[in-house]
Parts: structure tokens; sequence; C-alpha cells
């Protein structure tokens, strides 16, 4: 074994006369594994954010969506559909009209986004025949709607419920009176659960045939919605759409339709990485303290290694190496500890969150192991550099002053 490693591993027992020294020590390991289990815990929990939000998000939106560049509607869609599903690396595609509507029951009415789809050919794009919890999840033609459960706690509606669609339509004889409301009589033909909030309180589902119908539009609609076999691979295949189609129609990834929310997620998670890397700094310094400490009751000891032949290089190693260890058995433990908090919040899910405020009711958990690495390699970087200083305060020492005084 090499002088370096045998006296850093000396210098960390903890010996009877030196308490102090050894107390401190333990504050500085402390504080490293504070450190880094808050890191792997705060870090699991925006991952688990992120990856719960892309799941609950795709799980009812489209992985990419076709509009028309202008304020016209889409129409001979079925070639277009049949053209996009050609390319490779995409899934599925189905066509969809949106507007905003308002729905009434008993009394009480809330505004809603009412989609127009096609359930045979939706139900390969989106979740939400997946999320149904009630009833079915293909709504008949001039019959069924298909509405959030949020949305029907606050109508006070079930499966089968009457309910009104209002919708607002233009009087064509009276351009006067501009606007009209359009009233729809229906039933609950379902209720999804889609597990976000902001979803399952506002949107609702017709059949497209319907839809088309009650607006009078012909056979056209508002877009496409595609289902990429990997959603990371979306924006390689919207350009292949646009080389296809041309630039007469708009196409979106989902990143780019939620990108201000993905945006502030990353910079959150960024900005508490520094900031509880601040702890692991702070425990920085009480390495520094301890080695402090250490190369002044140990002076004596130094000052006999360097007349013995031992280099200003070896002592110099010597202390980085003590520096080192300290922080990576911080690091080593406060790992553990994070790691075990981060499976008990996975799989006990005892922190319950308001679902309206955070999207999803439970604190979710989603470990990478790129973070941990990054975490390790950032705890024991900054206990080496903490270690610096003192290692060259007791390389500099001159052995003949310390054997003479002492």
């Amino acid at each position: 074994m090499l002088y370096e490693v045998f006296i850093g591993l000396r210098h960390l027992k903890p010996k009877r006369r030196k308490g102090f020294i050894s107390f401190i020590t333990l504050l500085a390991i402390g504080g490293v594994a504070l450190g880094v289990g808050a890191l792997v815990i705060v870090l699991g929990v925006m991952n688990g954010f992120e990856r719960d939000l892309k799941e609950k998000i795709l799980g009812v939106n489209a992985h990419l969506l076709v509009l028309d560049q202008g304020e016209e509607r889409i129409s001979g869609y079925q070639d277009l559909i049949d053209s996009i599903k050609s390319l490779k690396g995409v899934e599925a595609s189905s066509p969809f009209i949106q507007i905003q509507a308002i729905l009434a029951s008993e009394g009480r009415a809330v505004g809603i986004f009412l989609k127009g789809i096609d359930p045979e050919l939706d139900e390969a794009v989106t979740g939400i025949q997946v999320n149904i919890i009630s009833g079915t999840g293909k709504p008949k033609v001039d019959e069924e709607i298909l509405i959030g459960s949020e949305l029907s706690s606050q109508l006070g509606v079930g499966v089968g419920s009457p309910i009104v669609l209002i919708l607002p339509k233009m009087d064509s004889t009276h351009f006067k009176m501009g606007i009209l409301p359009h009233l729809v009589s229906l039933k609950v033909g379902g209720i999804f659960k889609s597990g976000m909030y902001d979803y399952d309180s506002s949107l609702a589902c017709l059949h497209l045939k319907t839809v088309q119908r009650l607006l009078g539009l012909g056979d056209v609609v508002d877009g496409l919605a595609v289902r990429t076999k990997d959603i990371y691979q979306a924006l390689s295949i919207k350009g292949d759409i646009n080389s296809l189609i041309g630039h007469r129609y708009l196409v979106k990834t989902w990143a780019e339709m939620n990108k201000n929310l993905f945006s502030a997620l990353s910079l959150e998670k960024k900005v508490m990485f520094i900031i509880l890397t601040m702890i692991i700094l702070v425990a920085g310094l009480g390495i520094t303290s301890t080695l402090m400490m250490t190369i002044l009751q140990r002076r004596k000891e130094i000052g006999i290694l360097l007349a013995m032949g031992a280099t200003r290089g070896g002592i110099l190693r010597t202390f980085l190496l003590e520096g080192a260890l300290i922080g990576l058995i911080g690091t080593v433990t406060g790992l553990l500890f994070g790691l075990v908090v981060c499976w008990g919040l996975s799989r006990f899910n005892f922190i319950r969150l308001p679902q309206d405020i955070y999207y999803i009711d439970y604190l979710p958990v989603d470990i990478e192991s790129s973070d941990l690495l990054l975490i390790v390699l950032s705890a024991i970087t900054l206990a080496v550099l903490a270690a610096l200083y003192p290692a060259i305060r007791a390389a500099r020492l001159d052995p003949v002053e310390i054997i003479r005084y002492e």
C-alpha cells in the first residue's frame, strides 16, 4: 500500500486524544451526505414530474399536429392521412375538429374545449379511449358525448345522464344579431380520467360527423393528429411530413406545443441543482477546517516524514486523498439515503398533492443514472478542491523548522 493511502486512512480513524478532530470530520461527512441526499431526492422528484407530465399530456394529445397555415379547414384529409401514415416512424393518424363550447346540466354550466374525433382512428393516436373509467370510449353519432371525470363532478352527471351542449353559431340570415347560441341535447356516453386536472375538467369529445353536422361544415377538419413510434423522433418526422406535403400545412411537435412548460421544468431543475450544490460547498469548508486542524496537530509527524525522504508531492497527495475520502464517504452515505427516500416515495405515495394545482395527485419519482453520475462527480470534485489549500500548506512546511522547535 502506498504510504499516502496508509496515512490518509489512518488520519480518518477516530482517536480518543483527538476526538474534536474526529467530530469535525463527522460533521464534514454529514454535510456532504446531506447535500448529496437532497440533490438525489429533489432531482428525482423533478424528473418524476417531467416524466409524468409527458405521459399524461401525450396520453390525451398527439405527438404531432398537422394544421392548415391559413384560417381555412382541411378538405380531402383522407388522402393526407394515407400519405402521412406511409412515412417511416409514423404509427397512426386521425382527423379532428376543436372549438370552444359550453356544457350545461341541472342549472350548472361549464366552458369546455369540444373535440370532434373519429373514434376508430383516434383510438390508435390518443389515449382517451384507454383512460375511460365508465361507459364507452366510442360515442355514437348524434347521441353521445365523452367528458372528463372532473367535468362530470362539476356538472353532477354520470353515464347515461342527459346533458345540453351550447355551441356558438353564426346566424346567416340576420348578421346584425351576430353569433347565436345553438343548443343540442345529448347524453353522457363515457367518462375518462387522464390524470391531468386541466384535461379532465375542460375537455369533451363528440363524434367527428356530429360536430361537422352541428357546425354545418361539410367533410372538413381543423387538422390531423399524428402518433409516432418514438416521441423523441417527432422533430425529424416533422421534417419528413413537411417534405412530403409541402409548406401549405403547419406541423407542430408535442415539444413545441408544450415548450413553455418543459422549458420551465428544465430551468427549475438546473437552478435547484446549483442551489443544493451550495450545501456540498459549505460541507467542503468543513473538510478544509478538518484538514487544517489535522495539519496543525500533526506538524511534527509531517516534518519527520519529509526528513525521512517523503516528497512534498507525496504530502500533497496524502491530504488530497484524505479530503477525497471524506467526500467519498459522505457521497456514498448521501446517495444511499437519497435512493432509499426516493424508493419510499415511489413505493408508498405517502405525500399527496392538490391535483388542481400540480396536475397530479401524488409525488412522482424518477431516478436517472446521468443525474446520479453528475451528483457523485460534483461532490467528490468539490471535496478535492476543498482539500487543495490545506494540502498545499502541508507540502510547504519546512522540516528543519518543525524538528528544531517541536
